[in-house]
Parts: structure tokens; sequence; C-alpha cells
């Protein structure tokens, strides 16, 4: 198992083993892979998301015999799924679940029962989505969104945050603007210039790893991103975990 994960998700298999789910986050990918209780492997480890390799954010349920992982890509505009049975072996192949495209899926949960698969998640800013479909014959593109655009700049909230060794910060504009992007900590020192240029109308992400403008990797703490406009200026609060 790699040194750096996120997102485990641990099942019994039986009295002595485990099943484990992680996302190796230094690559963006999730594995499986089956443990001893002394964490012996058992197995080597399987990548889950064969179609999309930047995952973003994850999760796992099981039922009965049944298990299937649920993830979001790392521009967080759709929901990837994948069937696999308690041999570790797929049943299918990776498929999408979500419609259309979302400003910022987050918060992203699964749960099964009786074969039927529920995933519920946020979209930007509050809205709450409920996902359903069968195990055995899953559809595709089974939610829907009424959405409204932004009128101005949306300086979205990080994600994943709490980070450890990187995490996406992402705006949206509608109008051709200068935006500066900075980092400070808790003290508000300036920590690393992220962007300072122009940008046209669309969606954005940029990755912030930690460091400041030296290349110095920053300790575990409170740090704020700020994002700075012609007419106004947006804060989100961000917590680094080493």
């Amino acid at each position: 198992m790699t040194n750096d994960v996120w997102d485990t998700h641990t099942f019994w298999d039986t009295d002595s083993t485990l099943i484990i789910f992680y996302w190796a986050s230094d690559e963006f990918n999730i594995y499986v892979q089956r443990f001893t209780i002394s964490g012996k492997p058992l197995s080597s480890a399987i990548k889950i998301n064969k179609i999309n390799g930047d995952v973003c954010a994850s999760s796992v349920s099981r039922d009965d015999e049944r298990l299937i992982v649920v993830w979001t890509n790392r521009d967080y505009k759709q929901i990837y799924a994948q069937r696999i049975d308690n041999n570790l072996s797929f049943v299918g192949n990776n498929f999408i679940i979500s419609s259309g495209s979302y400003y910022m899926i987050y918060r992203l949960q699964s749960a099964m029962k009786n074969g039927i698969v529920y995933t519920v998640f946020n979209d930007y800013p509050y809205e709450i989505y409920l996902n359903i479909f069968d195990y055995d014959d899953p559809p595709v593109g089974i939610d829907e969104r009424h959405e409204t655009l932004p009128q101005d700049f949306i300086l979205f909230q990080n994600y994943p945050n709490p980070f450890n060794s990187s995490t996406s910060i992402n705006f949206k504009i509608n109008e051709t603007l200068e935006i500066k992007i900075v980092i400070y900590d808790l003290l508000g020192n300036q920590v690393n210039l992220i962007t300072d240029q122009q940008y046209k109308p669309g969606f954005y992400t940029i990755q912030w790893n930690g460091k400041n403008d030296k290349g110095i990797q920053m300790p575990s703490g409170i740090y704020f991103v700020k994002a700075f406009l012609p007419y106004k200026k947006c804060t989100n609060k961000m917590v680094l975990i080493k």
C-alpha cells in the first residue's frame, strides 16, 4: 500500500481478513486490496478507475457479496462507478452515473441495500442530489439539474479540505477579469502567489501543493485563499495537515 492515501474504506471479508479501498493521492487513483488483520497483503492492489485517472473523492458501499465504488473526476463535473464482487473481480466496466456537468461535486456518499445503490452529493453552492440505480442494471444519466449561472465570480471551497499533498482551488467567472489569487497564513503573511493574470469567462482549477513562493513545504495549520478582483475580494479557509 502506498504511504500517501486518502478516503480509506474498510470491510470485513472474513473473521480474519479485510478488504480495503484507498485513494492514492499522489497519483489520484483508487485501489482495492485484501489484507489480514495484522496488515499482511493477501492480494495485489487493483486499480478501480480504469477510464478516469484523476480521482477527486470516492465512496464505497457493500450489500451481501456486492461492492460498488463511486468517485468524482478531478474537475468535479462527473460521477463514475464500478461494480465489484467479493472476489475483487470487476462486474462490467467503469460507467458514468451523472447526467450533466456540475459546478463542483463534493461531499459524495453512497449506500446500497437490496441491490439498490443510493448516491448523495452536493453541487455548489448548496444543492443536494440523490442518484438511485440498480446494481445489476445501472442506467446512465438519471439525475437532473436545473442550474442558474452565477452573475459574476465564484471562488469555490477548495477540495479536498483538509488536505495533505495538494488541493484544488476552483473559480468561475462570467466576464473577462483580472484576477489575483494569494495564499495567506493565519497571521496574514503572504505564503504563495497562485496567479495574477487576466481570465476569460469559464471555470478554472488551480492546484496548491502546500508550498510557499520559495518552494518550501508549509507546516500543518490554517491558511486562507483570497481572490482579488477589480471590484471585490473573496476568501476561503483551508486546512493543511502534514
